[in-house]
C-alpha cells in the first residue's frame, strides 16, 4: 500500500494494452505488449461475476485458494482485479485484489500467485531497524536489513524489495523461501483480517535488477485498481442496496483511466465510488467482515489525491 501522491503521476504514460504476455521497452519506457486474441470486456464478464455464488465467509487461506483457482489465469489485469472483488467478501481481500493488478502492471508477471512490494523501512524505533542496502560478492549482489510492511505475508510467493530512495532506487524479486529471509508478522488494526508482516534480510541473494520505468506510477494504479475490484465487490455483497448495473458502470470509466488517467477523469472516478461507498455504508444492515467499518478507509483514503487530479 502506498500514500498516493507523487509528482511523477503528473508524468504517467499512455498505455493502450492492460494485458501482460510480454513487456516491451520503447524510447525508455516500458510499454505492456498486446495479445492476439480479442479481449473480454467488463460488461461482457459482469453478469457471470455477480452471479456466482457467495459461498461462506473466507479467511486469507481460503480467498487465496479460491483467487489462485479463479483469477491468477486471468491476463487482462482489469478483469483480474474485477475477478478478484468479486470472490471478497471484505475490503482486505478487495485490497488484495486490487493490488495483485496494480504490481503486475508495474513490474509485470513475476509470479502466479501472489506478490509483495516491500518499501517501508523503520521510522520510528530507537535505535532504527536499518533498512534494506545492497554489498557485492564477486558477480553477485547481497541484500541485508529490514522492511517494515509486507502485504499477506503468510501467502507470498515474490517479495518486490527497493533498495535505495529516487532515481538511484533499484527493485529486486525475492522469492518467500529465499536462503536469509525472514518474515515475520504483526498485528495491524487496518485490514486485520490481512497478514501484515515485516521482512528481514541478511545476504539474501539479489538477482538482476527489475525494470524500473513504471514504477513512479504504481501509486495511481494501486487506488485504481482497487476501485475496480470494489465495484465488482459492491455488486455482488451490495444486492438489493446498489445495483448491479450502476457498479459497472462505475467500474467501466476506471478501466479506461488505467490506459489515459486525465484530471477530471480521475475526479469524478473517485466521486462515483465514495458515492457507492456512501450507499453501503448508510445501511445499517450491511456488514462485510468484522472490520467493516474501519476498513472503509481503504476505499476514502485515495479520494483527496484523486481529486486533486
Amino acid at each position: 500500500m502506498s500514500a498516493w501522491w507523487s509528482p511523477a503521476v503528473k508524468s504517467f504514460q499512455r498505455n493502450k494494452h492492460l494485458a501482460y504476455p510480454g513487456r516491451t521497452r520503447s524510447e525508455g519506457i516500458t510499454i505492456l505488449a498486446s495479445t492476439a486474441q480479442p479481449k473480454a470486456k467488463l460488461r461482457d464478464i459482469w453478469p457471470s461475476l455477480i452471479n456466482q455464488a457467495e459461498g461462506p465467509p473466507l479467511d486469507e487461506a481460503g480467498f487465496h485458494g479460491r483467487w489462485g483457482d479463479q483469477v491468477a489465469g486471468e491476463t487482462d489485469l482489469a478483469l483480474m482485479a474485477a475477478r478478484g472483488g468479486a470472490l471478497a467478501d471484505r475490503l482486505a481481500w478487495v485490497f488484495i485484489a486490487g493490488y495483485q493488478s496494480a504490481l503486475r502492471h508495474t513490474f509485470g508477471p513475476i509470479c502466479s500467485g501472489w506478490m509483495a512490494y516491500a518499501a517501508s523501512e523503520d521510522r520510528k524505533q530507537v535505535p532504527r531497524l536499518p533498512g534494506v542496502s545492497i554489498e557485492r560478492a564477486g558477480s553477485d549482489g547481497l541484500l541485508s536489513g529490514n522492511k517494515t510492511w509486507v502485504a499477506c505475508y503468510r501467502h507470498v510467493e515474490q517479495i518486490i524489495i527497493k533498495v535505495g530512495q529516487g532515481t538511484k532506487a533499484q527493485y529486486f524479486s525475492v522469492p518467500r523461501g529465499a536462503p536469509g529471509l525472514t518474515l515475520t508478522g504483526n498485528t495491524g488494526r487496518f485490514l486485520a483480517d490481512m497478514g501484515q508482516g515485516t521482512a528481514s534480510l541478511q545476504q539474501v541473494l539479489a538477482g538482476s535488477p527489475l525494470d524500473s520505468a513504471e514504477v513512479h506510477q504504481f501509486r495511481l494504479r494501486e487506488p485504481l485498481y482497487i476501485y475496480l475490484a470494489f465495484c465488482a465487490f459492491a455488486a455482488v455483497r451490495g444486492k438489493g442496496i446498489v445495483s448491479p448495473e450502476r457498479c459497472l458502470e462505475t467500474a467501466i470509466p476506471i478501466k479506461g483511466l488505467l490506459a489515459e488517467p486525465v484530471g477530471a477523469g480521475l475526479a469524478a472516478a473517485d466521486a462515483a465510488v465514495q458515492s457507492l461507498l456512501d450507499q453501503l455504508a448508510s445501511e445499517a444492515a450491511f456488514q462485510s467482515g468484522p472490520d467493516w467499518e474501519a476498513d472503509q478507509r481503504l476505499i476514502r483514503m485515495y479520494s483527496p489525491g484523486l481529486q486533486s487530479g
